[in-house]
């Protein structure tokens, strides 16, 4: 397990992300940042937000709660290869 799903309580959520059932996936500060020191050219709350949005919009294409993490990696991992082209590419 990681860091943040220790014995230890929950963290409060910073910011939810809406699944297909309506239920939420609730993300805490210490989840962030850990992505933030996996993705380090990544606003990575900037992110969530867009995904966020992005699943108010969509609801036919909201995740499942198994399926969500791997929904956020790999939309902060695509940001994160974007940025990494433009700068190296200069």
């Amino acid at each position: 397990g990681a860091a943040w799903a220790d014995s230890k309580p929950e963290p409060p959520p910073v910011i939810s992300l809406v699944l297909n059932d309506k239920s939420f996936h609730h993300i805490s500060q210490p989840q962030i940042d850990h992505w933030k020191e996996l993705y380090p050219a990544v606003d990575v709350m900037q992110e969530l937000r867009a995904m966020k949005g992005w699943c108010d919009a969509n609801p036919k294409k909201r995740k499942t709660a198994s399926g969500i993490k791997r929904f956020i990696n790999g939309w902060i991992s695509k940001v994160q290869r974007r940025y990494t082209w433009i700068y190296t590419d200069l």
